[in-house]
């Protein structure tokens, strides 16, 4: 199994940002997802800043792939 090219710093606690992001989120009946408040934008930028990146994954637009992941 290959080695994750993202991943968690160590000693944070990502769970308790997911948490906090999972009481503003608004998904609607065909399924579109949207956020209720300005927190969303601190919860992205402290996740982005937790994330571990190797060097193989430098090239990635990070923002945009945690963006992605919390809105699928």
């Amino acid at each position: 199994m290959a080695k994750p090219i993202y991943t968690w710093k160590k000693n944070l606690k990502p769970q308790i940002l997911l948490d906090k992001l999972s009481k503003i989120v608004n998904v609607t009946e065909d399924g579109k997802v949207s956020f209720v408040g300005w927190d969303y934008h601190e919860i992205i930028v402290a996740l982005e800043n937790m994330v571990e990146t190797k060097n193989a994954s430098r090239d990635l637009y990070l923002p945009t792939l945690i963006s992605k992941a919390v809105t699928l």
